[in-house]
């Protein structure tokens, strides 16, 4: 697993991190939790790889069995520099195949957009095909910049 900063009481002890009770995803073998993600989750990382050199992960905090969340960090402040400037803070949320009802950010039509506002902060969704949608922290302001654009032109080509 990535990091347990989404977490609350995390405890540290040296370079280990310790959480006392947890809820994730994922299937159990023996006495070891294998977290796995869909293979359309899987291509779509793989494709986003090849577009940009970055990696993206299986956030599961964010996840469920219906909605896999692709991104870089668990929490925002967490996002490299170097990816915040070129990309900003974003999630690729990837629908399952096993996605039975109703999900808020997959539900629109496909190529839809709108703005929630989360925290005081807005986010951008946009529906990419039938199984992909892109989240973005535009910040105080509904305001779509260059990294969005680029993001955008990437994310549409991965379905």
């Amino acid at each position: 697993m990535r990091d347990l900063a989404a977490f609350e009481g995390v405890d540290r002890r040296g370079e280990v991190q310790v959480v006392g009770s947890a809820r994730i995803g994922g299937r159990v073998e023996g006495h070891t939790l294998r977290v796995t993600m869909s293979c359309r989750a899987d291509r779509v990382r793989e494709r986003f790889a090849e577009a940009t050199d970055e990696a993206l992960s299986l956030n599961t905090f964010a996840s469920t069995d219906e909605v896999e969340v692709l991104d870089v960090a668990s929490l925002p402040e967490l996002v490299p520099r170097a990816v915040r400037a070129r990309y900003g803070v974003f999630g690729i949320s990837v629908e399952t195949p096993e996605a039975r009802g109703p999900n808020e950010l997959l539900d629109a039509p496909p190529g839809s957009f709108r703005w929630i506002r989360a925290r005081g902060r807005w986010i951008a969704v946009k529906r990419y095909g039938d199984h992909l949608a892109l989240t973005w922290l535009a910040g105080p302001r509904q305001r779509l910049d260059g990294r969005w654009r680029r993001l955008s032109r990437i994310v549409s080509g991965l379905g």
